[in-house]
């Protein structure tokens, strides 16, 4: 099932909950729909999220299927609640329920930082778009891949060796005793003729690992 809400500063329904299957047989009409969203001013992150969570809720959560937002965003928010703490709150009270946020950042002053917080919840992740090719290659190519991850709650430690410094991932407490990285949630990665995207991690040591 799907539906659309387009929201600034107040949340508009463009799209009711609807069967896919009953949704792409006239897609003429939703594309039709989806053209008529306007830049109307502000941006207010917690009242879109929050209807959101709120229309989900409203239908049954069953453990056997995926619920999950899509929330496009430049995340700029000027309205309502600003602070990544607030935000953060009102993300991880969602996947307490069971529902899941996928961000897609747009435009070219994107607060990553801010989604980077937020994103951190179970279950949740993001991805920056900057042109409408990039966002058809994600939804076509990648899709399968955002929906169902592959593990929660993954530590990364090292047991032999000390080590100074931590490049490459944006969650380290170099504090912790052989705490390398953790990451909330695991998605798998889609694999390509030019290799598998994903990322690396550089320890800066300040002792060597005896094997």
């Amino acid at each position: 099932q799907m539906c659309i809400r387009d929201s600034d500063n107040r949340v508009e329904v463009l799209l009711e909950l609807q069967r896919w299957g009953d949704i792409s047989s006239d897609r003429e009409k939703l594309e039709f729909k989806i053209s008529q969203i306007k830049d109307r001013g502000g941006t207010n992150m917690e009242i879109g999220f929050e209807k959101g969570v709120e229309m989900l809720t409203s239908q049954k959560i069953s453990s056997e299927y995926e619920h999950r937002m899509f929330f496009l965003t430049d995340a700029m928010p000027n309205i309502g609640q600003t602070k990544p703490g607030g935000l953060l709150y009102l993300n991880q009270q969602a996947a307490e329920k069971g529902i899941y946020t996928t961000f897609f950042g747009v435009g070219l002053n994107f607060g990553v930082g801010l989604v980077d917080i937020i994103s951190k919840t179970k279950g949740c992740s993001y991805y920056t778009i900057s042109t409408g090719e990039d966002f058809k290659q994600v939804l076509e190519e990648d899709f399968d891949y955002m929906l169902f991850p592959i593990g929660y709650e993954l530590y990364l430690k090292l047991s032999k060796g000390k080590f100074k410094n931590v490049y490459g991932s944006g969650d380290t407490d170099i504090n912790t005793v052989g705490k390398l990285a953790y990451v909330s949630t695991l998605f798998p990665s889609n694999r390509k003729t030019k290799g598998v995207k994903g990322g690396i991690i550089l320890l800066k040591m300040l002792s060597l690992i005896h094997i």
